[in-house]
Parts: C-alpha cells; sequence; structure tokens
C-alpha cells in the first residue's frame, strides 16, 4: 500500500478527498503528467494551490511524478511548498514517508520547503522517514537541507518501525557531528522524564474493561511529567498569580492541606492553571481559546479541540492518555498497577471494597476493609507518601483521579488513529478522560488500565491533577 493511500485512503497520486473534477484533473497530470502537461495546465489558468477537503495540494501529488522537474515547475508557477493539511502534513513530511527518491526530497527543500516544519502531532520530515522510509539516502537528503538529526529519540523510532532498521539508524547517526554533543536540560524541580518508546496501551489481564481494549502498541514521544499531584499550596500560589494577571476561573480549588492533592477544581481550571504556571515562569502556554490560537486561554469555558494546542510549546499542560499510561506503568509493561501486579494500603489512598470476609478482587490484597488509615472516614493523603513507580512517580494509583487531555470515546481504542505515533484522541467526546483512581474508588479503579470519562465543568473531592511539558534540549 502506497504512503498516500495509507495517510489518506485514495487513489495513490491524487490529493485526498478532491473538491472538484477540475482538481481531481490537475492532480493527477502532476502525479503522472509530463512538463509539458503540466505547463499547459498552468498557462489555461488552474489554480496550483486548489486544496481538497483534507488540504492536499498538487504538490503533494507531484512528488509521485517520475520527472522531478515538476516540483519547481509548481512552485515557480505560485505553489506553496510549505502548505499543510489539515493534520499539519507538508509535501516534503509526504516525500520522506514513502518517496525512494532523494533528488524529490533535495528540489522541495531548493524549493523553499522547510524540513524542520512540524504536524499537529510534532512529527518532521525526518521523524516519519526515520519511521517508515527504508532508504537511508533520504535520511542524508534532510539533513544536508537541514534536517535537525539531533531530536531525541529519532533512533528508538527507527528501531522499533524501520524495516531497514540497520541502514537507516547508520544513516541517522551519521547525520550527528562526534563533535556535537547533546544534552538534555535538567528537568525542572519534582519533574520526571519518561523515555521515548513503545508501550502495550490496555487492558493486558482481560479483566472486562471493554473501552480498554484492544490492547495496542503505540509510540510515545518523551516527555516530563510532575513526579505527584498539583498540591494545594501549588495550586494556591499559581492560582494567586493568574488572578492578579487577568485569568478566571469557576472555582477557587480546595484541599485537605497544603500538600494534600488539590481538589474541587474542574477540567478547564486545571487547563487555564497550567497556562498560568507557564506565564508565570515565563515559558509559552500550550492552550488557546481557538484553532487559530491567537488568544491564550484564561478565561471562560471552551471546548478545546486539538488543534487548540500548541503542542510545540515549551509550557506546561495536562498529560494525554497516552502520556499518563506511559508514565504510570514505568517501563513494567503488562502489569496491573504502576508497581506489579496487587494492591494494598501500603502501596495507595484507595477503598478496599470487600464481601463478606475477603476482598471483590483477588488482585486487593489488603488486610482490612474500607478506607486508608490515614482518614479512616475517607480522604486524601500527603502526596508523595506511598509506593512510586520504577520511574519515580508518586500518586498514579488512588488519592483523587487524574484529568487529562483527551476527548473520551468508548470505542477509542479501536480506531486506527490510537495506534499513530503520539495519539492525542478524538476531537469531541463525552467529557475528558480521567485516570488512576481516588480515596474513595476501589482497587478495580486504581488499574493503570482503567479509564472513565469525566465532566468537562464538574469540581468534585475525588479529580485532581497533574502536568507534562515536552523535553528542552541544548548542545
Amino acid at each position: 500500500m502506497s504512503i498516500w493511500k495509507k495517510l489518506f485512503g485514495g487513489k495513490a497520486g491524487s490529493t485526498p478527498g478532491a473538491s472538484s473534477p477540475q482538481q481531481q484533473t490537475f492532480e493527477d497530470l502532476c502525479a503522472s503528467g509530463t512538463l509539458m502537461q503540466v505547463q499547459q495546465a498552468i498557462d489555461t489558468g488552474t489554480d496550483v494551490n486548489l486544496r481538497s477537503q483534507h488540504g492536499g495540494t498538487p504538490l503533494m501529488s507531484a512528488i509521485n511524478n517520475p520527472d522531478v522537474g515538476v516540483i519547481p515547475l509548481l512552485v515557480r508557477a505560485g505553489a506553496e511548498v510549505n502548505a499543510q493539511t489539515v493534520k499539519g502534513q507538508t509535501a516534503l513530511m509526504i516525500a520522506a514517508m514513502g518517496s525512494s527518491k532523494p533528488e524529490v526530497i533535495s528540489a522541495l527543500i531548493t524549493a523553499g520547503a522547510d524540513p524542520n516544519l512540524e504536524n499537529i502531532n510534532g512529527w518532521t520530515a525526518l521523524k516519519w522517514a526515520a519511521q517508515t522510509n527504508p532508504n537511508p539516502d533520504i535520511i542524508t537528503a534532510l539533513v544536508a537541507g537541514g534536517a535537525d538529526a539531533t531530536i531525541p529519540g529519532l533512533l528508538e523510532i527507527c528501531e522499533s518501525h524501520n524495516r531497514n532498521k540497520d541502514a537507516v539508524a547508520a544513516a541517522l547517526k551519521a547525520a550527528v557531528p562526534p563533535s556535537v554533543e547533546i544534552e538534555q536540560e535538567p528537568p525542572p524541580a519534582h519533574m520526571i522524564l519518561v523515555p521515548a518508546g513503545i508501550f502495550a496501551m490496555g487492558d493486558t489481564f482481560a479483566e472486562g474493561d471493554y473501552c480498554a481494549i484492544p490492547v495496542h502498541n503505540v509510540h510515545v514521544s518523551e516527555f516530563l511529567i510532575l513526579s505527584t499531584l498539583v498540591t494545594k499550596a501549588h495550586w494556591d500560589r499559581v492560582h494567586q498569580w493568574a488572578v492578579a494577571h487577568g485569568y478566571t476561573f469557576d472555582n477557587a480549588g480546595s484541599g485537605t492541606g497544603p500538600h494534600h492533592p488539590v481538589q474541587k477544581v474542574n477540567w478547564h481550571d486545571s487547563v487555564k492553571w497550567c497556562n498560568a504556571l507557564s506565564e508565570m515562569e515565563g515559558v509559552t502556554p500550550c492552550y488557546y481559546s481557538s484553532p487559530d490560537r491567537t488568544t491564550v486561554y484564561r478565561s471562560g469555558r471552551h471546548d478545546l479541540s486539538n488543534a487548540c494546542v500548541d503542542w510545540t510549546s515549551d509550557g506546561y499542560r495536562l498529560p494525554t492518555e497516552a502520556e499518563w499510561e506511559k508514565a504510570a506503568r514505568g517501563g513494567l509493561d503488562g502489569k496491573r498497577f504502576p508497581w506489579g501486579d496487587t494492591i494494598s494500603h501500603e502501596n495507595a489512598n484507595y477503598n478496599s471494597d470487600w464481601i463478606g470476609s475477603k476482598p471483590c478482587y483477588a488482585y486487593d490484597i489488603n488486610k482490612s476493609r474500607g478506607y486508608h488509615p490515614t482518614n479512616r472516614s475517607g480522604g486524601t493523603s500527603v502526596v508523595g507518601t506511598l509506593t512510586p513507580n520504577p520511574f519515580g512517580i508518586y500518586d498514579l494509583a488512588g488519592n483523587v483521579f487524574e484529568r487529562c487531555w483527551d476527548w473520551y470515546e468508548e470505542k477509542w481504542y479501536s480506531d486506527r488513529r490510537a495506534t499513530e505515533p503520539d495519539p492525542r484522541g478524538p476531537d469531541q467526546g463525552e467529557g475528558r478522560v480521567v485516570r488512576g483512581g481516588s480515596w474513595h474508588a476501589p482497587a478495580k479503579q486504581a488499574r493503570v488500565a482503567c479509564r472513565w470519562s469525566g465532566s468537562t465543568d464538574k469540581a468534585s473531592d475525588d479529580r485532581g491533577f497533574r502536568y507534562v511539558r515536552k523535553t528542552v534540549r541544548r548542545q
């Protein structure tokens, strides 16, 4: 199957979802016609920037033409070389995925294609080439054209997905001069680095979670995550700054104590608070009120879509569902909880639910029924005091449910988009995903695969959040 068809389900060499017969004809011409035929079409006034319903352009079809000269011909006629589809793909990215001809790459870059543009998932042409293109010369051509070969995780992506991984990995290694030392900026205080890689996402125990199947492999790029839940003290400090700088919130937040997780804030409050933290620390906020990303989200309630997020920003944001589960598993694929397969009050603050003289679930090995002993009538615990996972991240099971970015869709795991690298969930759904269990929920809901839908407007005493941010590199 061609990369074009894989991406859009359409005819190879034609723009996906062509919006008119004229466009379809010109797309086919750009994909397989001669230079003279394309020139003649241009001379008759054909629009070289016609867009399909998915944002495809004639230049994206031209990458399939045996005559590379069609590319500069279209650009001279006014074709936008860095035009992006609705998913942010450019002609260069599409060529990097599937073209076997490095001269196509060179022609696009010579014509002005930016090799370091990112799509809506933060992927560049070089990342796509590392994942899908078996020709190492494509890597060489991209790097020669200015592609950043120091992006973290390139080798891991190549070695996990590329069918010619040895040759492509060698080209990637050769692209970084020995004199260039790539170094991570040290993580901010209390943040943990989650390395890039693939993990098995979903209910690996087949314990009846119909919304958590099928189990599927997902690649997640490296990121930083807060080692604990956001505390009431941390919330108050940022909230006070935010209100003084034009932010409005639905709820002021509450908590059992300053070092307990903040409670009674809704999803909108959490997202705006992340933006406020970013601005307070002088980094670029992630969330905007609309897809044009002109107004930072500071007030009101907006049903944000994936396009409302600057995924390339170095600011703070909620984790995606995939990021949360990868972080929660801590490298222990196939386990039930962040530390292993059983749970007790020594590990987490949850409600040990019993039937008769024993717990409801065999994996709940607690010796007594009910709430955690720190609060026998029910309530939160001080963050960071129970069992961490192997990454050193706390409170991933119990205490309070954690809000994620993604819209909740019951059958999302059956959607092919769920298996794409760095998935960000559907563009709409029934509430937003919550994960991790809480102080009043049973052991079943503390499992790393368990997922629920949470209202974006409701603020309750069993919901909280933690934040993530992208890694920052220096050399």
